[in-house]
């Protein structure tokens, strides 16, 4: 720490991860483009002509010793291109195997594909 005057100045505190609100592992399984509508719930995706969408299949896993709620709003992803541009996802976070949207609890350890 510097010092001001004689005088300790301070730091501004540090937020450290174990404050955060969600404890998940999450495993990247499989990346791949399609340029054909995907649905996730009752959304339906499709990309313009000239576009593919990039899927990502992942599992998601419960790394807290309590049960924790896990929805599209637990996640986001940013895509980068080979030109530099940034994709922010769509809100739109599936079970692997079906449409169902991801929106469930899990209890600790449990994992899930997505």
């Amino acid at each position: 720490m510097g010092r001001s005057r004689g005088r300790r100045t301070r730091r501004p505190a540090v937020q450290h991860h174990q404050h955060l609100r969600w404890s998940f592992n999450v495993t990247l399984t499989r990346a791949q483009f399609v340029a054909t509508r995907v649905n996730t719930g009752q959304q339906s995706h499709i990309p313009a002509a000239d576009q593919k969408r990039l899927v990502l299949h992942y599992t998601v896993q419960n790394a807290s010793k309590d049960e924790q709620r896990s929805s599209l709003s637990s996640f986001t992803f940013t895509a980068v291109d080979d030109q530099g541009t940034n994709y922010q996802n769509v809100d739109a976070v599936g079970q692997e195997g079906g449409s169902a949207p991801l929106d469930f609890r899990l209890k600790p350890a449990q994992k899930v594909d997505a």
